[in-house]
């Protein structure tokens, strides 16, 4: 899983045309950097799917990631956008009795989690995100979430505030 970091912002200072571009852009450079054999997908919004074939290291999938962090973030120069144009993203391996489903949700909580802990990098599922995540869209359908963040001074993790948070 793949997504634009402060996409929303874009759109906001720069205008949806902006944004149309900046996600067009993000595609075709998804279509030169990953082989043709993969599957790539937008899943909505700000947010992109990879299915790589024959990923059968995570040093492939983060030299994948990494150059087309480095060519976004020139693509970003190159629009007028922003200088520091920034995905984060969220691997998992398929194992034997996957389906789209399972494989889709382990990358949907690495890339969540590298989202709230350190935007702009790739982060491998492991079974620890799964309950933050499961936190997190509980309290979605409870709360509202206030934009703001509680930063944990003693390892600079970031925590969402949410509304709920404050209601007896």
């Amino acid at each position: 899983m793949i997504d634009v970091d402060e996409f929303k912002l874009i759109n906001e200072k720069y205008g949806h045309l902006a944004g149309d571009q900046t996600l067009q852009a993000l595609g075709k450079l998804m279509t030169g950097i990953f082989f043709k054999k993969d599957i790539l997908s937008r899943m909505g919004g700000d947010e992109f799917a990879v299915f790589i074939t024959k990923a059968s290291a995570k040093e492939l999938i983060s030299d994948k990631v990494e150059c087309l962090k480095r060519r976004f973030q020139q693509s970003g120069r190159n629009l007028g956008v922003c200088r520091n144009l920034s995905i984060t993203a969220g691997a998992d391996f398929v194992q034997r009795k996957d389906t789209f489903e399972s494989i889709y949700y382990r990358a949907d909580c690495a890339m969540r989690s590298g989202k709230r802990n350190d935007k702009g990098t790739l982060s491998f599922y492991d079974a620890s995100m799964k309950s933050n995540v499961d936190r997190l869209q509980d309290k979605e359908k409870t709360g509202v979430f206030t934009g703001s963040y509680a930063i944990n001074p003693l390892n600079g993790a970031k925590t969402p505030i949410w509304l709920s948070d404050y209601v007896l």
